[in-house]
């Protein structure tokens, strides 16, 4: 089992809960600089429209460290967001069930985007049943720190523009919308489609395949 080191994500993707639950400790990298149109602030649901993209607008600039980052709260973006989320899966069957928790979170006033962030992982965590072995930064890690410290680096491993170098398999499961299965959407669809067995599909529906550089 290894420490990871890996940036926080917006209602993080299926893949970033597989890679959290076989490692022994994660470590949220919240120093180095925000990266934009990243997963940092954007997670990706199923409509009836095909794959949609959530994005949290942030404020400028961006070239900050993470931890610094704000909120863009001149937009209704929470509203915009409980109601995407709300016509991609009310008819889903689990979303009563795990909708509340998941909704109040967008119905919170947020400063920063790593004050979102930390609600949504530990409301994870919680509907998941999972420990919580995350920890933070204590300052930017360069490639000898992380060696230093043992730390698998997987910091923008997990993003938009590189999915077709990630090599995910993902057993399919009965999703709301589409004749055909999108694997690896943000955990929302997993949590929303299959509720309580998510967890289960997590540990033995997904194949994760990485190099030997950051294997288990």
């Amino acid at each position: 089992m290894k420490r990871v080191l890996i940036e926080p994500h917006y209602f993080p993707s299926v893949a970033f809960w597989v890679l959290y639950m076989q490692a022994e400790e994660v470590v949220l990298d919240i120093h180095a600089h925000y990266e934009k149109q990243s997963y940092r602030n954007r997670c990706e649901i199923l409509t009836d429209k095909g794959v949609w993209s959530l994005s949290v607008p942030v404020c400028k600039p961006w070239k900050r460290p993470l931890h610094t980052i704000e909120i863009d709260n001149r937009h209704a973006w929470q509203k915009d967001h409980i109601r995407a989320i709300e016509a991609a899966y009310r008819k889903a069957p689990f979303f009563e069930y795990f909708a509340p928790e998941i909704l109040t979170i967008l119905e919170k006033p947020m400063t920063t985007l790593l004050q979102l962030q930390q609600e949504i992982l530990t409301t994870c965590l919680k509907l998941l049943q999972l420990p919580n072995r995350f920890t933070y930064s204590t300052a930017y890690y360069d490639g000898q720190q992380v060696a230093d410290l043992e730390l698998v680096d997987m910091r923008n491993v997990f993003h938009p523009k590189k999915k077709q170098h990630l090599n995910i398999t993902c057993e399919p499961y009965t999703q709301n919308f589409g004749a055909k299965f999108v694997p690896n959407l943000s955990i929302l669809d997993v949590l929303f489609c299959m509720g309580p067995a998510a967890r289960l599909y997590l540990r033995q529906g997904v194949q994760l395949p990485l190099s030997e550089r950051v294997a288990f």
